[in-house]
C-alpha cells in the first residue's frame, strides 16, 4: 500500500478504498474456508455414522492442498478481471450495469475515418434508477416542490411548474441537456496535437439542487470532434 501511494502517487482516498476491498476479500476467503471445513465435517460424519464419536471429533481442519487450491482459484478470479481490456469491460457490464458507448461512423467509405460516440440516455437512466436512494431523492424533491408551489403559485422551481410544464405527466422525468467543448492533448509520440472535442451531457432536473452539480449526477451522452459540428468539415 505504501508503494502504491508513494511510487505511483495514488490518492489517500483511493488507498483507503483499496484497503477496504482487500479486507473484504480476506473475509470472503475466510468464509470459503469455513464452508469447506463444514463440508469436510459433514462427509466425515457420514462416513463414520456407525462409529462412536471420540474426544477429538470436535476439532475442525482443512487439508493443505485444498487450501492452496482455494487460494489459487481466488487469485485467478482477481487477476482475470484486469487481464485485458475486453475481459475488464465484460465484468463491468455483468456486475456494474456498464454500457459501452456506441460508435457512429461519420465519414464516407474511402475517406479518413471520422467517428463520434453516443451513450443512450435510456440505458443511463435505467442504471441510475437501480439505486433506491436516488429514486427516493427524486420523489421527495418533486413532492416538496409541488407543495411549495401549491402554497405560492408565483414560485417556479422547474419547467413542470410553468404554463406548458403543467401538461407533463407526473410520472415523467425532466432531462436537462447541455454541451461543452474541451481540449485534449496527446503528450506521447510525434503528433503532440491538441484536439478540441464537443461533449454532450445530461442531468436529471428532478435531482435536488444541492446534488445536481455533483459529478456523479452529470452523465455523458455523446462526444465528437468540435470541427464536425461547427461546419469546418463537410459531414
Amino acid at each position: 500500500m505504501l508503494q502504491l501511494r508513494e511510487e505511483y502517487f495514488v490518492p489517500k482516498t483511493t488507498i483507503n478504498s483499496i484497503s477496504t476491498y482487500i479486507v473484504t476479500l480476506l473475509h470472503h476467503l475466510q468464509s470459503l474456508f469455513e464452508q469447506q471445513i463444514i463440508h469436510n465435517d459433514f462427509n466425515a460424519t457420514g462416513n463414520n455414522s456407525s462409529s462412536k464419536p471420540t474426544s477429538g471429533s470436535t476439532k475442525t481442519y482443512i487439508d493443505i492442498n485444498t487450501t492452496k487450491n482455494m487460494i489459487n482459484e481466488v487469485c485467478f478470479a482477481v487477476e482475470a478481471v484486469t487481464r485485458n481490456e475486453y475481459q475488464f469491460q465484460q465484468f463491468c457490464e455483468e456486475h456494474f450495469f456498464y454500457h459501452p458507448p456506441k460508435e457512429i461512423i461519420l465519414s464516407n467509405p474511402g475517406e479518413t475515418k471520422q467517428v463520434a460516440y453516443h451513450v443512450p440516455i435510456d440505458d443511463t437512466i435505467k442504471s441510475i434508477l437501480h439505486n433506491d436512494h436516488v429514486i427516493e431523492q427524486i420523489l421527495n424533491n418533486i413532492k416538496q416542490q409541488q407543495e411549495k408551489v401549491f402554497i405560492d403559485e408565483d414560485l417556479m422551481f422547474s419547467f413542470r411548474h410553468g404554463h406548458f410544464g403543467n401538461r407533463i405527466d407526473d410520472d415523467s422525468l425532466l432531462i436537462q441537456l447541455y454541451m461543452d467543448d474541451i481540449g485534449l492533448t496527446n503528450p506521447i509520440g510525434c503528433r503532440k496535437e491538441r484536439h478540441k472535442m464537443c461533449m454532450v451531457y445530461f442531468s436529471l432536473e428532478d435531482i435536488p439542487n444541492e446534488h445536481r452539480s455533483q459529478l456523479e449526477h452529470i452523465h455523458l451522452v455523446g462526444i465528437c470532434n468540435s470541427a464536425i459540428l461547427k461546419g469546418s468539415c463537410k459531414y
